[in-house]
């Protein structure tokens, strides 16, 4: 009976001492997600051009033990989504004709895991720039990881992904890369995009028109003929006259006086020019003269004749 009491007791012992002693840690996900996830590369900036993708990457290290599948939410202000994959859902907040003035959001949901250790990036691009982005804006994304155990645990409702579509093309993977430097932050990363401002054209001042006074051509004078010092005639060297023009006097040829150019006492002056009207005067009145007396000569023969 001894025995039996001492082996009852032992037994109550033992239980009561396994009361205290504590559970052991339980594997189940923590209530904050960064413990097991760090995101990267730090916030990078881009210079955007309208319409086009800005190449950016969003990376996860799995930090935990176990192979894990996990969950990417990216919310945009004033940025348009590159694609519209299959497994992620969004908002349509952005009009396409009107300047972006609000933001978008997306939940992507890749299908393979990543492992223990590894650091992996979202194998699609995600951002585009909007064509209506003004010139010298900034506009901003960020992007958060979660594990997908604990994104479904937060309900239907969680981030408004009730209220988003699917997407319809693109089945983008999670990729293993090597990054440069390890990774140490928290669970989330961002971006910028940075429009270059508008270029100013250089000021010109106006050009004054200078007038100019249209140019009048000199009067020709008319041709004046050139006549010889010596005799002989000679043709005007000027242009030949126009109906318009004044009559060119009619230049009667020159006889040289005796004695040389210099023309008999005008020593020094101009050549003497034109007919001697003395000598034909003279000549007219002997011819006169010589006439009549023959005239007369002639008669008194026919009379004595008779």
């Amino acid at each position: 009976m001894t025995t039996v009491r001492r082996l009852l007791g032992l037994a109550s012992a033992a239980a009561i001492g396994a009361a205290f002693v504590p559970a052991p840690a339980s594997a189940a996900e923590p209530d904050n997600p960064s413990a097991f996830l760090v995101a990267g590369p730090p916030q990078q900036i881009f210079q955007g051009v309208p319409d086009e993708r800005i190449h950016e990457t969003m990376e996860v290290r799995n930090d935990s033990d176990k192979p894990l599948r996990v969950v990417l939410y990216v919310k945009t202000e004033g940025l348009w989504f590159a694609g519209a994959y299959h497994t992620c859902r969004y908002t349509d907040n952005i009009p396409p004709d009107r300047p972006p003035a609000s933001g978008e959001q997306a939940i992507c949901e890749p299908p393979n895991e990543i492992e223990p250790g590894g650091t992996y990036k979202f194998g699609g691009e995600m951002i585009r720039v909007h064509p209506k982005a003004q010139p010298g804006a900034t506009y901003s994304y960020t992007f958060t990881w979660f594990t997908k155990e604990y994104f479904d645990a937060q309900g239907p409702t969680f981030l408004d992904r009730d209220k988003m579509t699917p997407g319809f093309k693109g089945l983008p993977l999670m990729v293993k890369v090597n990054p440069e430097r390890p990774h140490n932050g928290p669970s989330s990363s961002s971006g910028r995009v940075v429009m270059p401002a508008a270029s100013t054209p250089p000021t010109t001042p106006p050009v004054t028109p200078t007038m100019t006074p249209p140019v009048t051509p000199p009067a020709t004078p008319p041709a004046t003929p050139t006549i010889p010092p010596g005799g002989g005639e000679e043709e005007p060297t000027g242009p030949a006259p126009t109906s318009n023009s004044p009559a060119t006097p009619t230049v009667a040829p020159t006889t040289e006086a005796p004695g040389g150019a210099g023309g008999g006492d005008n020593d020094g002056g101009l050549p003497m020019t034109g007919t001697n009207v003395a000598v034909v005067g003279g000549l007219g009145a002997v011819l006169l003269l010589g006439g009549a007396g023959v005239f007369l000569l002639a008669r008194r023969r026919t009379s004595f004749t008779a």
